[in-house]
């Protein structure tokens, strides 16, 4: 894990506070852990079929639950947890994943965590991280999901604040581009994304673009 934060050092103080006049951004508020929130989204997937260069489209709606309080937090596909988080005093992290083995939903931990989002950031910021991939009970590997990479190496970076105009309103977003790869000696991507995530509410919109596929998601109502 090599985590570019030197420069984080006088962005914040021990409470993670501003600790000058520049502007720094509390990563934690951008994630929207609130106990029983329930983000629904809108996916739209084009895919480019190689070698005819005829395209699919397919649509469909989903719903992210989160759940849990202080330190520890579960992201949840619809009802079934999959996501374990943990805030840390500088991170927050992925540091696990769950499973439903034989009906009872188990929490595996990463040997080491990823780090889902800085505590404290300003503009140019970034990290880099691998995340272990996800195997689920019929040997499916789970890819991009929510704001993890299971299976990538990636870089992330924050780029700045988009306004954006979405089904539930107006949102002031912040914006974040990530690099996926599929081996850390690579030295091109995969696949990229950006990210948008909205203070209080959590991540609002995701473009996707990898291997003949754009995926488009975007938040259509949250509580």
């Amino acid at each position: 894990m090599f985590l570019l934060a030197l420069s984080l050092g006088s962005a914040c103080d021990e409470k993670n506070n501003p600790a000058d006049s520049e502007e720094a951004i509390e990563g934690l508020n951008l994630l929207g852990l609130v106990n029983n929130r329930t983000l629904n989204y809108f996916q739209i997937d084009t895919v480019t079929l190689i070698p005819s260069f005829d395209i699919v489209i397919d649509s469909f709606n989903f719903t992210v639950k989160i759940s849990g309080a202080g330190n520890n937090w579960v992201i949840k596909d619809h009802d079934q947890p999959l996501i374990n988080m943990l805030v840390s005093s500088n991170y927050i992290l992925q540091n696990g994943f769950w499973r439903d083995i034989n009906g009872t939903d188990t929490l595996f931990y990463f040997p080491l965590p990823s780090v889902v989002m800085m505590r404290c950031f300003r503009t140019n910021n970034f990290w880099d991280d691998i995340t272990p991939r996800f195997v689920t009970d019929t040997g499916d590997i789970r890819y991009p999901f929510y704001n993890c990479y299971f299976g990538f190496y990636f870089e992330k970076a924050y780029i700045g604040t988009e306004a954006l105009t979405l089904t539930p309103g107006e949102f002031t977003t912040y914006r974040f581009d990530v690099a996926l790869y599929l081996n850390q000696t690579d030295s091109l991507p995969i696949a990229s994304a950006s990210e948008y995530y909205s203070p209080s509410v959590g991540l609002v919109k995701i473009v996707f673009n990898g291997q003949g596929l754009k995926r488009n998601i975007y938040l259509i109502s949250y509580q």
